[in-house]
């Protein structure tokens, strides 16, 4: 009874975007905890600002296809990206609810097909190899565009000279 209790005390502290929570390998036993006790938990107070997090498989599926109840689109408070100067907010894939996220989902959908995916894998392997092989060692860097642009126009533009096009939609897709 007294560990439950603890536990139930500790639930609204659980901030999973923490950064340390991954760099120490720490996030298994929170998201356990979240799954069993808050599988819809909202965290009050992290430094990203509050936020919903949905840990069971059940319930992400329903938020997924619900976008009625449950919206990516920030115009109506879902996916907020606070630090883009006020005037300059962009659209972002991710951002997005149906039909302009369908539209976009649809563009790469023959790309990340699963079958696609196992002919594909030495070379995103490689090529994720190679793009986290290159980042700097003990100095800050920009994730979005080292990593996360740059591997994804890899991967989604798979001839190298159409690259330099991929690479403006990839931005234009973070919202970059």
């Amino acid at each position: 009874m007294v560990q439950a209790e603890a536990r139930q005390r500790a639930l609204p502290s659980i901030d999973v975007s923490d950064p340390k929570l991954y760099q120490e390998d720490a996030w298994r036993p929170l998201f356990a905890t979240l799954r069993r006790d808050d599988p819809v938990h909202y965290c009050e107070a992290s430094r990203f600002g509050p936020y919903w997090s949905v840990t069971r498989y059940d319930d992400i599926f329903t938020v997924e296809l619900d976008h009625e109840n449950y919206s990516s689109s920030s115009e109506l408070g879902g996916i907020q990206v606070a630090d883009q100067p006020k005037g300059q907010e962009r659209a972002s894939f991710i951002r997005m609810d149906p039909p302009g996220h369908t539209a976009q989902r649809r563009t790469v959908a023959p790309i990340v097909a699963p079958s696609n995916l196992v002919n594909l894998e030495p070379l995103i392997r490689k090529r994720t190899a190679d793009v986290l092989d290159a980042l700097p060692r003990h100095e800050t860097f920009d994730w979005v565009t080292r990593v996360s642009v740059d591997l994804t126009n890899m991967m989604l533009v798979v001839r190298r000279r159409d690259r330099q096009c991929g690479f403006a939609r990839c931005r234009r897709a973070f919202g970059g």
